[in-house]
């Protein structure tokens, strides 16, 4: 074997190293992809659990009002906590997160009309965080 093709052989190696262990981020907040499965990044894992505990413990605030809040501390933290796109929370995009049922590991099925387990995305919060979450949303949101 000659240096050049050691050399080519070696590269390619590296190559598909790269591309193996590359972590190509997914659309939705909090997960990539890592060798070909979902996974949880947990540092934005950590905005996820923020948004549904305390939408399911402080009782004396509005839903909107703890969005917010949550917005107004991400902003105020050191480092500030802020999107993969590097723009900081507002409590609209806090709220996209907060109905999205993938991260209860769902979704809806328009069918029956109901959300059902999802095998793909790993659930970060429970069933039961979620739907309790929803339920005050729409009470207030919808009143």
């Amino acid at each position: 074997m000659t240096v050049e093709q050691m050399s080519r052989l070696i590269e390619d190696a590296q190559l598909q190293e790269a591309q193996r262990t590359a972590r190509v981020r997914s659309k939705i907040y909090g997960y990539a992809f890592e060798r070909g499965n979902i996974v949880v990044v947990p540092e934005e894992a950590k905005v996820i659990e923020q948004i549904f505990t305390e939408l399911n413990t402080i009782t004396f605030m509005s839903c909107s009002r703890i969005l917010e809040e949550i917005a107004k501390d991400f902003r105020l933290a050191q480092p500030q906590v802020r999107t993969r796109s590097n723009r900081l929370f507002t409590s609209a995009l806090l709220l996209k997160i907060a109905v999205n049922p993938i991260y209860s590991g769902q979704e809806f099925d328009p069918t029956w009309q109901r959300y059902v387990p999802i095998n793909n995305y790993p659930a970060m919060i429970s069933p039961a965080q979620f739907r309790n979450s929803m339920k005050r949303l729409k009470r207030e949101f919808l009143a």
